[in-house]
């Protein structure tokens, strides 16, 4: 993502949002990668209470997780309405290595659009 995506369109104006939390054992907070998105318009966010895989876990339907969504990627239209529950996604894959095609096309889509006033 940070040399296909971010690199490639250094202009873009857009927002990444990097929510970590443990899923597995080498997932902890002292080996949290910060270097691995650098790109200055991502903000990296910890959730220890993995509140954020909860809430997307319970509405798409991924199989073989039970306890929070992870390794997922969500695009949202610039500008969008955010209430109860989110706008709807410009696009989301899971995992992000297997998605990976599809993020690129749908994160250039995403550049096509214009912004939400």
């Amino acid at each position: 993502m940070q040399k296909e995506l971010l690199e490639k369109n250094p202009e873009a104006d857009i927002r990444v949002l990097a929510v970590w939390f443990n899923m597995l054992s080498s997932d902890d907070r002292t080996r949290w990668p910060k270097e691995l998105l650098s790109d200055r318009r991502v903000i990296h966010f910890w959730d220890e209470e993995k509140t954020l895989g909860r809430f997307y876990l319970a509405r798409h339907n991924v199989p073989h997780y039970d306890e929070a969504l992870w390794d997922t990627w969500i695009l949202y239209p610039a500008g969008g309405a955010w209430g109860e529950e989110p706008p709807a996604p410009v696009g989301w894959g899971n995992t992000i290595v297997r998605t990976r095609e599809q993020l690129g096309r749908d994160f250039k889509k995403l550049l096509e659009q214009p912004a939400a006033r």
